[in-house]
């Protein structure tokens, strides 16, 4: 307020009003300090991040609680379930599913359905839980995560941070995972199947 007075009457007018305020600036100040405890502990100089085989998640083959299932005519052979849950018949998404069933390395894969915690992947951000868009097993064994990101959602904090967390998670998997922010067409150019593809290979010729 500077140097402007305001009198005593007009403040008890105003007390809730100012009383929201100084919540939601309060709350701003939490996030903000949770944030940075999260990314000091997950990236920070002195961050000692460890996977473990003790909370690995399975997916259940009898259980798929989707809220609704796709109805194209595009036949999936890969899908873990029999049919997959919450895409769309047509559209970035459906062709990103495409290209995966399309791969030859993968054995079979999920539609990885959002706030389902006892029914699909996530990892946690500093804020709530991240579902990336497609889960992987590989014919070796090996998982891969997919998100797909189109048009300017590529470049958002969002992302960034998925993208962070991913890469964190594929790092500290001794070899056995791989993460993969994909788009409708990479700055090198290559289409969605091409992505995947390269970042397959990519950890099969380390492999080697």
């Amino acid at each position: 307020l500077g140097d402007q007075r305001i009198d005593f009457a007009t403040l008890v007018r105003a007390k809730f009003i100012l009383a929201r305020k100084l919540e939601d600036r309060l709350k701003q100040f939490r996030i903000a300090s949770y944030n940075k405890g999260y990314q000091e502990l997950l990236f920070g100089p002195n961050a000692a991040v460890e996977t473990s085989y003790d909370y690995a998640f399975t997916y259940n083959p009898d259980i798929y609680p989707a809220n609704w299932l796709y109805s194209g005519r595009q036949r999936f052979n890969k899908h873990f379930y029999p049919i997959p849950g919450e895409l769309h018949v047509e559209g970035e998404e459906f062709e990103c599913a495409v290209a995966l069933d399309a791969q030859p390395c993968v054995k079979h894969w999920v539609r990885n359905l959002a706030q389902q915690p006892t029914a699909s992947m996530s990892l946690q951000t500093s804020t709530d839980r991240f579902y990336p868009d497609f889960v992987a097993e590989l014919t070796d064994g090996r998982l891969l995560m997919v998100e797909y990101k189109g048009g300017l959602t590529v470049q958002t904090e969002d992302t960034d941070e998925k993208r962070r967390l991913g890469g964190l998670w594929e790092s500290k998997s001794n070899g056995h995972a791989l993460f993969l922010i994909a788009e409708r067409q990479s700055r090198h150019g290559r289409s969605v199947y091409d992505q995947i593809k390269s970042k397959i290979d990519a950890l099969l010729s380390r492999a080697e």
